[in-house]
């Protein structure tokens, strides 16, 4: 579980409370848990059949740990964990080893919930307050969207919203 461990210690992230996509055989969760002991954790998955072997290796972390399995990107966007993603905002991690030959579906899924693609930007958007009355013009492409895309959206869409000088804030900080 070195592996596990080591890349748990890589992950930047502000709050311990995590979704992270891929479950493999769990060992990455389990040091995720054993590092961050007071974490709780939402896996993502593609496939169930891995749920019952991590519940019987790992019993003892059980009511700290969601498991979903969601096959494809529409069934992710009407499921709970997009309530919990407005809610907590909670860091999106992937974990590369354990997502295999779905790798495409999976960093559809980072997009979405990140809010780096353009749907995903959208849906973060609508539930901070911005009315969306036409699709973002801003083209993703299979790359992940930054503060700078952000940013152009609220200069072009929505400069006298509110919260607009935040987000000019922010991208100024980041960039």
């Amino acid at each position: 579980m070195q592996f596990e461990r080591d890349w748990v210690r890589r992950q930047n992230v502000s709050s311990p409370d995590v979704v992270i996509l891929g479950l493999g055989a769990g060992h990455h969760v389990k040091a995720w848990l054993d590092l961050h002991p007071q974490a709780r954790v939402v896996v993502i998955d593609t496939k169930s059949y891995q749920h019952d072997f991590f519940r019987m290796a790992y019993p003892e972390i059980q009511d700290r740990v969601e498991i979903h399995a969601i096959g494809c990107l529409d069934e992710l966007r009407e499921h709970a964990v997009m309530n919990k993603m407005i809610r907590d905002l909670p860091s999106v991690l992937l974990f590369e080893p354990a997502v295999g030959a779905h790798r495409e579906i999976f960093d559809e899924y980072f997009r979405l919930l990140t809010g780096r693609s353009r749907e995903g930007l959208e849906f973060f958007l609508r539930h901070l307050g911005f009315e969306i009355r036409q699709p973002i013009e801003v083209c993703d492409a299979g790359r992940l969207l930054t503060i700078k895309d952000l940013g152009l959206v609220i200069d072009t869409q929505h400069a006298g919203h509110p919260r607009a000088a935040v987000v000019r804030v922010l991208r100024e900080l980041l960039v």
